[in-house]
């Protein structure tokens, strides 16, 4: 029995693994940071959404870098990929409504 309910724990806890395609965010993200390309942008553009456009710009400079198709369903794409983590923010935030 003991043994039944460790493996029903491990299986538990492997459907609750996730993983997300890095890719070249971790270089791509410092880069675009230490060129202040959010800054930059933010600088000149605002808006009134939860996230700045900087950061939103930076996602699809990101998105056009690491997976070149047309710029949409980026949502999609975030949630695949680790660049919500190194942008904290959600991929969610990055729906059509946001980068229209």
């Amino acid at each position: 029995m003991k043994n039944l309910c460790q493996a029903a724990t491990f299986e538990q806890t492997i459907r609750l693994q996730i993983s997300h395609q890095l890719g070249a965010g971790p270089l791509l993200v410092p880069l675009l940071e230490d060129l202040r390309v959010p800054h930059i942008v933010n600088e000149f553009c605002s808006n009134r959404s939860d996230v700045d456009t900087g950061t939103i710009v930076t996602g699809m400079v990101l998105n056009r870098l690491m997976a070149p198709k047309p710029l949409y369903r980026i949502e999609e794409w975030m949630q695949e990929t680790a660049i919500p983590h190194l942008l904290s923010t959600s991929a969610d935030k990055f729906n059509d409504e946001q980068t229209g």
